[in-house]
């Protein structure tokens, strides 16, 4: 009895030595995540008013039943669907297609059953673009590599129905009131009565990229570079009407009769056949380059666009976004100052959410980023190829901070605890922004194509390129190459707030080093197959890492790691927001955010008492301190010029414990730099501010 109750003692103790481990697991909320207009690369409609719309880089058909308001995905082996080709309600082909390495890899799709099911229907691996049905199940098929395919089973076998065409790459087919067929190519507009033999029409000099023919048999040819003709008389004689010099992507008959012509950055509209013409209106900013054009059933029009898909219910004046989204691809993220989130890529574009991520807000297109810094201003800044950007709260969009800096693409960024701002800048080297200055310094290293910054107190900084490191202790002034195992080329840099500085490398392993740079040393996670992608720290010492498995926790400084949850989800990136709490990007992608704050912003340090950085900083007009005290305490705070002189005193009495903010009005003082002082429970901290003139 007594070793059972001693077993019973050893397990309880053993659960409560576990129980900070833990702990250690925060809990997660999910957040709503940016949707993008699928890119569409082609576009049809069928008989009965069902869509399709192939994507572009996705490898994935859309289909929208007639009537619905919703798409249906439809997932293909390869990466794009570069024609889509209904030949009744439920008779749909596709050519779907691979292009990486520069040779193209094409797959032709057969369904029966209105998109629910496919088969591969192509033994000849050919780049199918079009089909028209000549009579009962008989098809012909346009193939890129000039030729024309025959099927006289409905599609399910092929064969080469014109061996030696007379023309080179058709690009469209069209089977007119008579039965006869039209098509374009490099040579004109030719015609056929079965498919088998062409006879030109009169326009044979032109590469023809589109055909369209009006319900009163007046025939139109868009052309590359030589503008939109017409003919009125069944192509014996054909007259340039419009556009000459220009390209024309997409033709299309309106139900009114209008004539709509589409070219890579804007479509016009002539209901006058061709007589005058009248830019349709698209959404801005989006340029339509045009990826396909089409008259539905229910006699709305669609135009297919690097954007997306767009609806014209007018007969083309006018058009607004209708097409499927899929989520945006994002590698970054960052919280915005005062609220709202950020996040996108380059390839794709960047997004923001004024409301945890419910709504999402495209942000202006801008040069590639290459990351987020929250500076102590409480300013958010971004590297980037047109400079250093910073966000501007008020028009929701990024101002390029030039200055005095080179005009070269930003490398990298970093935030010093005191205000000071490094920067890379390619081919010239590391510069340096005081608080308050206008002017950078340059610190060298414009030999090393640095890459990344690490910034902590009292003037260290390190600099990296992928195999070299270099150390400063006085603010960049001199700089020591540092020991750094080449054999593992550097990819990232992070300095914590608490001190430590971590190294990642190419291979995705994590170095720490407690001495800012001078000696390195591997830190694993407790998952071995574990990577690091971002890592993020907190004022009181906390360190957070996103990885390939989740995310960990070092209450350490990063000496030792405990799971922190999401243990499934491969993170790109993670950040803190305004009030603590944890922001995660991952996979898919996917945004999580911790329900409750990993510290509080502001909360009292180890010596008891905390005095904040002003915000904003520059400030114009007011600006607020915030300040938190352990326990009641008289306080005075006081704003001194650079004679020592008090200018304010913005507190005077006594002050319960916790968090207090003041706003002051600095708009009568000159501008220039100024130190505002606390002076509570025996102690005296100190700031640094920076006014500028009030506007």
């Amino acid at each position: 009895m007594a070793a059972a109750l001693l077993l019973c003692l050893l397990c309880l103790l053993c659960l409560l030595c576990s129980a900070p481990a833990l702990a250690q697991t925060l809990r997660w909320e999910p957040l709503g995540r940016p949707m993008r207009s699928v890119a569409v690369l082609s576009l049809a409609a069928a008989p009965d008013g069902a869509l399709y719309v192939g994507a572009d880089g996705t490898g994935a058909l859309y289909r929208r039943a007639p009537g619905a308001a919703t798409w249906t995905r439809i997932p293909f082996p390869q990466t794009a669907i570069d024609a889509v080709m209904p030949v009744s309600p439920d008779t749909v082909f596709v050519n779907a297609a691979d292009t990486g390495g520069g040779e193209y890899r094409g797959a032709f799709y057969r369904s029966t059953d209105g998109g629910a099911t496919w088969t591969r229907v192509d033994p000849f691996n050919r780049h199918v673009t079009a089909i028209a049905r000549t009579a009962g199940d008989t098809l012909l098929a346009l193939d890129f590599l000039d030729r024309f395919l025959r099927s006289d089973d409905g599609g399910q076998t092929w064969r080469e129905a014109s061996p030696d065409l007379p023309f080179e790459a058709p690009t469209d087919l069209l089977r007119l009131p008579d039965g006869r067929l039209l098509t374009g190519a490099i040579h004109g507009v030719w015609i056929s009565d079965d498919g088998a033999t062409w006879t030109p029409t009169g326009l044979t000099d032109p590469l023809v990229t589109t055909t369209a023919v009006a319900p009163e048999g007046v025939w139109y040819a868009g052309t590359s570079r030589e503008g939109l003709w017409r003919s009125t008389d069944e192509g014996a004689t054909w007259t340039r009407i419009a556009f000459e010099g220009r390209s024309i992507l997409g033709l299309t008959i309106t139900p009114e009769g209008a004539v709509v012509a589409a070219m890579d950055d804007a479509v016009f509209r002539s209901g006058d056949d061709g007589a005058t013409w009248t830019e349709a209106a698209f959404p801005a900013p989006v340029t339509p380059a045009l990826r396909g054009l089409r008259s539905a059933p229910d006699g709305s029009l669609y135009a297919g666009t690097a954007e997306g898909l767009f609806r014209s219910d007018d007969d083309g004046r006018t058009w607004t976004p209708d097409g499927p989204e899929e989520p945006a691809e994002a590698d970054l993220a960052a919280a915005l100052p005062g609220g709202g989130l950020l996040t996108g890529s380059n390839a794709r574009g960047w997004f923001r959410s004024p409301d945890d991520g419910r709504t999402w807000l495209p942000v202006m297109p801008t040069a590639p980023i290459h990351g987020f810094l929250r500076h102590t201003d409480g300013r958010l800044y971004a590297p980037s190829d047109a400079g250093l950007l910073r966000w501007d709260e008020g028009s929701a969009s990024w101002d390029t901070l030039r200055a005095n800096l080179p005009e070269h693409p930003v490398t990298a960024l970093a935030g010093a605890p005191d205000g000071v701002l490094f920067v890379a800048v390619d081919a010239s080297g590391v510069f340096r922004l005081p608080p308050g200055a206008e002017t950078w310094t340059a610190l060298g290293l414009a030999d090393e194509a640095v890459a990344m910054l690490a910034a902590g107190d009292a003037g260290r900084v390190l600099a990296a390129s992928a195999t070299a490191l270099y150390r400063s202790t006085d603010g960049g002034d001199h700089w020591r190459r540092t020991a750094w195992p080449e054999t593992r080329p550097l990819r990232a840099l992070f300095a914590t707030p608490a001190g430590e500085v971590f190294a990642r490398t190419e291979d995705a392993g994590l170095w720490r080093s407690t001495d800012f740079g001078r000696t390195w040393r591997e830190t694993p996670f407790p998952n071995a197959s574990a990577e690091a992608a971002a890592l993020t720290g907190t004022p009181p010492g906390d360190v957070f890492a996103g990885t390939s498995h989740g995310v960990f926790r070092s209450t350490d400084g990063g000496a030792t790691w405990q799971p922190a949850g999401l243990d499934t989800l491969a993170v790109r990136d993670l950040t803190l927001d305004d009030e603590g709490r944890l922001l995660v990007l991952g996979a898919g992608p996917s945004l999580f955010r911790t329900a409750a704050p990993v510290f509080t912003p502001g909360a009292p340090s180890s010596e008891g008492l905390t005095l904040e950085q002003n915000y904003p900083n520059p400030a114009s007009g007011t600006t607020t301190i915030a300040f938190v005290l352990p326990e009641s305490a008289a306080v005075t705070l006081g704003v001194y010029d650079v004679l020592g002189r008090r200018v304010a005193t913005l507190a005077a009495g006594a002050y319960a414990p916790g968090l207090h903010r003041l706003t002051w009005d600095a708009s009568k003082l000159a501008a220039g730099p100024y130190v505002y002082r606390l002076e509570a429970l025996g102690r005296v901290v100190t700031r640094r501010m920076v006014l500028l003139p009030a506007r």
